[in-house]
């Protein structure tokens, strides 16, 4: 165990970096080079022992432990460099993403804001923090940072892309297509702007910028680049009216990503079905448990663009209920529970296994602490990561005193507009929005899970219905509010008028007040509908058949 830089040598003066120069260092640096990182690891250890205490040599192992995974160490490391050189601000950034890759997350941000606090004037330095600042969630912070970073280098397109982006979370519209428009204009190539940009404004058939994204189609090899322009051409199409232009460029952006996408798009909907018999297996359990955090967070979820971020904006209207946006902080601490590294939100083969080992009093305390640099200590804050109804039994089992609401939207309304939606393909966690017929089976299989929670949980588990939100938005509220234990003003219906950061794809429409605007979309693309249709109106005995 690593406890501080004395531990090395009682002598504290610290060598100049013309000392640390010498043959081991060179060594292992040349080891380091030719990704030899374990013995460049002992050639470090030999030399550490050997020497006084010095920020290069430690910095260096921090460095070397951060390549092989070992984030514990990394962070030991850096914390010895800053013994020896405090508030070195190098040192404070990597701590930081150190953090986040422990998902340490409240860490993560008190090192970040020491890194704000001295900050060593460079462009790359806000524009890592800023980083730091949007993966947490904190986006004012993020654009503040940016900011700063555009000031020090104003012909970097991709900073004023960063920020448009940031400025989308946030909801200010207007900037950032302006933060946009100023990429594009700096680097007319850059596809990300440009895809950006369009997912930003609605185009016409006056104003639209179909060419200049056709021509960017073959210029990108990328295929995640690829992925967001063919996104981007869908949805100029859709503006001006042109479905069928619009399913097509979809179709060719998802095949270019699925031949080289290692998830399989089907996996999702088999997750769905495990977790409805470990929930099931496990529903009395969850019903009588009662120990752990008195916190009473509400988690508002469903299938994305059902109109979760609608209710969120109507329960943060309220003066005693935060948001933390869309956070992943459940999903990570349930993943360390069971002591996997499986890469999606949740794997239902390593919950059913390590269910009886998991401390889910601690869980949820961990949980609550971990989104405390956003919560601010509130009793009452909304988590509104959509697909966290995956992980429902979970919550209500680690967090007693919690509550979940789950959008429910017409099934072909919810398929068309998942299919229209990007989402990041990393982690698998999505990759049932590759392929439309896997993304009906995903949404049947959601409805399935949803049935038996509202069935087994009805006193922490409601359904909102979607149409019957925005056609009497008053009465569903009220009824929402009141499963919260939350007191009602009709104002709260005014989201157009919340202005808490909003951290979701939905920004631009909810700066209008609630419509039925969406209702039906999938009136549009029935022609590519209609088998699905079918399965949906059939009502099946059999309810694990497959769309």
């Amino acid at each position: 165990m690593i406890l501080s830089a004395a531990h090395y040598m009682p002598d504290m003066d610290i060598l100049t970096e013309e000392e640390a120069v010498q043959p081991l260092y060179q060594k292992a640096k040349t080891l380091f080079g030719q990704q030899k990182f374990h013995q460049a690891e002992k050639n470090m250890h030999l030399l550490i022992e050997q020497q006084k205490p010095n920020a290069i040599y430690f910095h260096f192992m921090a460095e070397i432990n951060a390549s092989i995974g070992r984030y514990n160490e990394q962070v030991e490391y850096l914390t010895l460099s800053l013994e020896l050189q405090p508030n070195t601000c190098e040192y404070l950034v990597e701590i930081a993403f150190a953090h986040l890759s422990l998902c340490n997350f409240s860490d993560a941000y008190r090192y970040a804001e020491l890194a704000d606090i001295h900050n060593n004037g460079k462009s790359e330095t806000y524009s890592l923090i800023a980083q730091i600042y949007n993966s947490l969630g904190e986006y004012t912070g993020a654009v503040n940072m940016l900011n700063q970073a555009i000031k020090l280098d104003f012909n970097n397109y991709q900073l004023f892309y960063e920020l448009g982006l940031v400025l989308t979370m946030l909801g200010e519209i207007k900037p950032s297509v302006e933060a946009f428009q100023k990429s594009i204009k700096l680097n007319p190539s850059f596809g990300l702007a440009h895809a950006a940009l369009t997912k930003a404004r609605k185009a016409s058939l006056n104003n639209n910028n179909i060419k200049q994204l056709e021509s960017l189609v073959f210029e990108h090899r990328n295929p995640w680049t690829g992925l967001n322009i063919y996104h981007g051409l869908a949805k100029e199409f859709d503006d001006i009216g042109q479905y069928k232009e619009s399913f097509k460029a979809l179709n060719k952006g998802k095949k270019r990503l699925l031949s080289l996408c290692p998830h399989n798009p089907n996996t999702g909907a088999q997750t769905i079905k495990s977790l409805i018999d470990i929930y099931t297996e496990h529903a009395q359990e969850i019903r009588e448990s009662n120990e752990g955090s008195k916190v009473a967070p509400i988690f508002v979820t469903g299938m994305p663009r059902t109109g979760t971020t609608i209710v969120e904006r109507i329960l943060t209207n309220h003066k005693d209920v935060v948001t933390l946006g869309e956070r992943n902080q459940l999903g990570v601490l349930l993943k360390k529970q069971c002591n996997s590294n499986y890469s999606t939100l949740i794997n239902a083969e390593a919950l059913n296994k390590d269910w009886s080992t998991i401390n889910f009093e601690k869980l949820g305390r961990d949980y609550i602490e971990n989104v405390n640099y956003l919560a601010k200590n509130s009793h009452r804050f909304v988590d509104k990561l959509p697909l966290n109804i995956l992980l429902a039994g979970v919550v209500l089992r680690a967090l007693p005193e919690a509550k979940i609401i789950c959008l429910l939207r017409d099934p072909l309304d919810t398929i068309i507009g998942n299919y229209r939606q990007i989402f990041e393909q990393a982690s698998g966690t999505f990759a049932y929005s590759l392929d439309l017929y896997a993304l009906a089976n995903y949404v049947y299989e959601f409805r399935n899970l949803v049935s038996l929670l509202a069935k087994e949980f009805p006193t922490r588990f409601i359904v909102a219905n979607y149409e019957e939100l925005v056609s009497e938005p008053s009465t569903q509220a009220r009824l929402l509010f009141e499963f919260c234990g939350l007191s009602w003003q009709n104002d709260y219906l005014d989201i157009h008028k919340n202005s808490a950061p909003i951290g979701t794809a939905s920004a631009a429409q909810v700066q209008e007040p609630i419509h039925k605007k969406f209702m039906g979309k999938s009136k549009d693309y029935m022609f590519c509908l209609e088998e699905i249709k079918k399965a949906f109106d059939v009502e099946r005995g059999d309810r694990n058949d497959s769309v």
